[in-house]
């Protein structure tokens, strides 16, 4: 029951999709700036993470309106916000996602 009750004071999770082309080099640091970037976040935030390409599904990121990649969409209750770029700057990126945060 403590579960239950700590579940529902929970803030809602913050939803990350990230929008790679293919599996080459550039993307897989993307992918490794990400992953740093989840790890940097505060513990008491739930992160929900899809790694989406492309190049697999094209008419996404038409519909999407997203013409370069990398790209980061972050939705959360208080925010949808859009990064382009390899996430290099993960602190940069959390002062937005989480300013609270002191490990920003």
């Amino acid at each position: 029951m403590a579960e239950t009750e700590d579940r529902q004071n929970r803030p809602p999770p913050v939803i990350l999709k990230f929008y790679v082309a293919g599996d080459g080099g550039f993307t897989r640091q993307a992918v490794a700036n990400l992953d740093n970037l989840v790890a940097l976040l505060p513990q008491e935030i739930e992160v929900i993470q899809e790694i989406i390409d492309v190049t697999q599904n094209p008419a996404v990121a038409l519909e999407l309106g997203i013409f370069s990649t990398p790209t980061l969409i972050v939705s959360s209750a208080k925010q949808n916000l859009r990064f382009v770029g390899d996430l290099s700057d993960a602190r940069k990126v959390i002062r937005i996602i989480a300013p609270e945060s002191d490990r920003a």
